[in-house]
């Protein structure tokens, strides 16, 4: 193996710049077609959760007796960080406006929803979806490029205005999922007496000696060797963390909790808190679902940082130090009991503790506390491995819970159109009515998910619900475009409607198809 980089401390590693080169050059592929993990974020349940939560934040901000009063005549900025294809703000505005429908003082209310990125080709992408339109057209959707490290105003796009704390006359709402596990970490250690600062070490193949760059190299990444070491770190440096006095005051509070156990900072995080914090004037709702660690036993269980390699990569968060970081400036942190390190949902307040935010305090206990998303995906997984027959009315309930989630109808597929046969009326009925309310959760991010949809059209025609099969299998050419199998199931559904001529039309299309693959 050859030295690519020699001690070096974590936070300042080249490792970092390959990560921001991956997603830069990958764009889109980097979830398409190199697994970049989002369902658990992606999922209406999820979302659900949420915007229950936004909503108790926005009703503490209403009230007339709230001390954090919230504008009603001021538009709220929610920024979702790292937005990707875009597939997580689709599920929540669809949950979230669902959710305050029929409330006059909340329907009232401006929401500018902002998806950031770094890679300027996936908000392309966001901003030219079709399921995106409508949220566009009514000025909800806008998008902005945003690193952590940033220091300018953010611009937005659509709205062509640059914001900053002048003209942000509200609190802001920031989501920040897979966000910062993705961006700079420290590892630090007390040991013996002493604080460390950990460094890394980075080896590859002999072979990336011929590289002129190679972390700028986007198939190197599982080829590279992690090794850790840790060196005295100056009273100095200590101090003066970051610029960071909150951070200062955490990594102290370790030293007779975790003696001669390496954790990390999250300064990445840090960093990108404090830019909201200056652009909402301290007044902010930080929602962040990750893998990561909420209390000081996972961090005495943790060892030292593991990459989780995904097409990109990723480290858990210390969630229990934003979490302090959010107590320690006056705000307030939440995490769950139970919390897993597979997967949590951390909240963050600025701009007032849990007595001034009721509403939030109570969801946070009603939702997250109740049934994280954790749970759900478990639950889900669960009924998948251990349950060899469930019946339709389960798998109905199990779509139920998850809030239509579209996964989980691609997931049991099969399990339940092979009860559809013998299904009951009422059942039939409880089944389209599930599939409509999956439709509304879908949102297709690659040309292959069209078949999804043409399947589900195929179960409405098992049902005789002929119309409604065409319509899902039109539905399915708009995703995939042209495709034979798909015309020849139009072409029986405009029989069973008695619409010979539409028929033919459909075999028509299909046989040209077949025919030209034949030739090719």
């Amino acid at each position: 193996m050859k030295i690519l980089e020699q001690s070096v401390p974590l936070n300042k590693s080249n490792i970092w710049n390959l990560q921001t080169s991956i997603y830069s050059k990958l764009g889109l592929q980097a979830w398409t077609h190199r697994g970049v993990p989002s369902y658990m974020t992606n999922n209406p349940y999820t979302a659900k959760q949420y915007a229950q939560l936004i909503v108790s934040y926005l009703r503490d901000g209403l009230d007339p007796n709230s001390k954090k009063p919230i504008s009603s005549s001021d538009p709220i900025y929610i920024f979702d960080l790292g937005a990707g294809t875009g597939r997580f703000a689709y599920v929540f505005l669809k949950q979230f406006f669902k959710l305050i429908k029929g409330i006059q003082y909340l329907e009232s209310l401006t929401i500018r929803y902002v998806l950031t990125d770094i890679v300027d080709s996936n908000l392309d992408f966001c901003e030219h979806h079709n399921y995106l339109k409508s949220f566009i057209e009514k000025g909800i959707i806008d998008f902005a490029h945003f690193s952590y490290d940033q220091k300018e105003p953010l611009q937005l796009r659509l709205a062509k205005t640059a914001l900053d704390h002048t003209n942000v006359k509200n609190p802001v709402i920031l989501i920040a999922n897979y966000f910062f596990d993705t961006i700079p970490q420290d590892l630090i250690r007390y040991h013996g007496g002493n604080w460390e600062e950990g460094h890394i070490t980075i080896k590859g193949p002999e072979s990336t000696s011929s590289l002129g760059h190679p972390f700028e190299d986007t198939e190197i990444l599982e080829k590279l060797h992690f090794e850790f070491s840790y060196l005295p770190i100056s009273p100095e440096k200590k101090a003066n963390y970051e610029g960071i006095p909150e951070a200062h005051s955490l990594i102290d509070e370790y030293s007779n909790k975790l003696d001669g156990v390496p954790f990390t900072v999250p300064q990445g995080a840090f960093k990108t808190i404090r830019f909201f914090e200056e652009l909402s004037q301290s007044r902010l709702l930080v929602i962040s679902g990750d893998q990561g660690y909420s209390s000081i036993e996972q961090l005495k269980n943790s060892g030292e940082p593991r990459f989780a390699i995904h097409g990109a990569f990723s480290m858990a968060v210390n969630y229990n130090a934003l979490a302090r970081f959010f107590d320690k400036k006056q705000g307030k942190g939440f995490v769950t009991t139970l919390s897993d390190p597979v997967f949590q949902v951390f909240v963050g307040l600025l701009g007032g503790n849990a007595s001034d935010y009721p509403e939030l305090s109570v969801a946070h206990k009603e939702y997250l506390e109740s049934f994280e998303p954790k749970d759900y995906w478990s639950l889900a997984t669960l009924v998948q491995s251990e349950w060899t027959n469930p019946s339709l009315d389960t798998l109905l309930l199990i779509l139920k819970l998850g809030s239509w989630d579209p996964m989980n109808l691609y997931t049991f597929y099969s399990m339940i159109r092979e009860q559809v046969p013998t299904a009951t009326p009422k059942q039939k009925e409880e089944l389209r009515t599930a599939i409509h309310e999956v439709w509304e959760n879908f949102y297709p991010i690659h040309a292959l998910e069209g078949e999804f949809i043409m399947n589900l059209g195929v179960m409405f025609f098992e049902m005789q619900y002929f119309a409604e099969a065409l319509g899902f299998l039109q539905r399915s050419l708009m995703i995939t475009g042209d495709n034979a199998t798909t015309y020849t199931n139009m072409a029986a559904c405009y029989l069973s409607l008695f619409n010979p001529e539409a028929a033919h039309k459909c075999f028509e299309k299909a046989k040209a198809m077949h025919d030209a693959v034949g030739v090719a």
